[in-house]
């Protein structure tokens, strides 16, 4: 994990990182922004730098920062040349390519404030252990939990993906006629616009809706189907692997459930660059592509956590992480396992959190084949 002395040179990274952004960030392009805890730190002062200067000119309160001196300072040197930028704007028209998304800490109202006893029954039933959780080094990240009978995940407002979607699934659900020809995919009502993906977003952006929670998990009723639909549930995916090995890994963990009865699965996406792993290569930077007029990021991995019953007692888990691109092997292998540790790790999740830490030790640190699971 990332070192509080790590969070020193915010200012020189805030320097940076304006150098990298000023490319814009329209349909097709590819922005370097920090997923690092230091980096998220770094994108969150430089929306709070474009919030705060539109704040000021809108005559209202400024959004108080809660950040170190350090962080303060740099803020500062943002809203500066946020300033400067409006000035420039005004004075020679409109630049090319210039984009805003959602300040990290933000007005979205969300319901960590309380669930609905309703809701509550849904997480309890959906999220085994707890609600994942959030590394507070990750900063201030604006997202909003989405409650339905089929899933639960925590949805992003700054790349409008969900950081997580689980799934508890029994065996009933997967034989029905629920057909997803009688589905269409849809913008999430639940959510804002400006917060959340549009239909034109993925149009002609050579990437797949991809489900997290998939439409094949959800046969026994035609409306737990058409609410996987949801924008909200998707991350642009490259289409040979959603349609291949991911689509292959969805249905071995239906085939799991039949063979146990049922499964729990929290599935989403990474932002990760193997190079970060090594002090000798790693420059807090991950490179990303967002598509469409609301910059829907684009993954870089997906991972897929399934923790089943064992037959003698107790429960066992398995994480595997694929690369968001054309795969080169028809099917999961062992080297696709990773540990949930590892993808915790890299994405600043806590899973289960309220299981007995013993629990969560023992599961959080399997690394099975999946050909043991068959």
């Amino acid at each position: 994990m990332t070192k509080k002395s790590d969070f020193m040179d915010e200012g020189q990274l805030i320097e940076r990182l304006l150098r990298r952004a000023r490319s814009g960030t329209g349909s097709g392009d590819r922005n370097p922004i920090r997923r690092t805890p230091i980096g998220v730190l770094a994108l969150a002062l430089l929306a709070a730098g474009s919030i705060a200067a539109s704040a000021q000119e809108a005559g209202t309160e400024e959004l108080a920062a809660p950040f170190s001196p350090q962080a303060n300072r740099a803020l500062e040197q943002v809203r500066a040349r946020v300033a400067g930028r409006r000035a420039a704007a005004e004075t020679s028209g409109p630049v090319h390519g210039k984009s805003s998304r959602p300040a990290y800490f933000s007005r979205v109202r969300r319901l960590e404030a309380g669930f609905s006893p309703e809701e509550q029954a849904l997480v309890d039933r959906h999220c085994l252990g707890g609600l994942p959780q959030k590394d507070p080094e990750m900063g201030p990240v604006a997202t909003q939990y989405v409650v339905r009978d089929g899933y639960v995940l925590e949805h992003s407002s700054a790349d409008r993906i969900p950081l997580w979607v689980a799934e508890y699934l029994p065996e009933s659900q997967l034989s029905g006629s629920a057909d997803r020809a009688d589905s269409s995919f849809q913008p999430d009502p639940k959510l804002e616009k400006g917060v959340r993906a549009e239909l034109p977003d993925y149009k002609g952006s050579g990437y797949d809706r991809g489900h997290q929670a998939p439409a094949g998990d959800f046969k026994n009723r035609q409306s737990l189907m058409d609410d996987s639909f949801f924008l909200s549930n998707m991350v642009p995916q490259n289409g040979p692997m959603n349609r291949g090995i991911w689509s292959k890994l969805e249905d071995r963990v239906r085939r799991w459930c039949r063979q146990g009865g049922e499964v729990h699965i929290i599935t989403g996406p990474m932002f990760y660059d193997p190079r970060e792993d090594s002090p000798d290569t790693a420059d807090g930077l991950v490179e990303v592509e967002t598509i469409g007029q609301n910059a829907v990021t684009v993954p870089t991995h997906l991972y897929k956590i399934v923790i089943a019953k064992r037959g003698t007692g107790g429960r066992k888990a398995i994480a595997i992480v694929l690369e968001n691109t054309k795969p080169a092997h028809p099917t999961v292998r062992d080297e696709d396992v990773r540990t949930i540790d590892w993808i915790e790790e890299r994405t600043g999740l806590d899973f289960m959190p309220n299981l007995p830490a013993e629990e969560q030790a023992a599961l959080e640190g399997q690394a099975d084949s999946p050909d043991d699971w068959d």
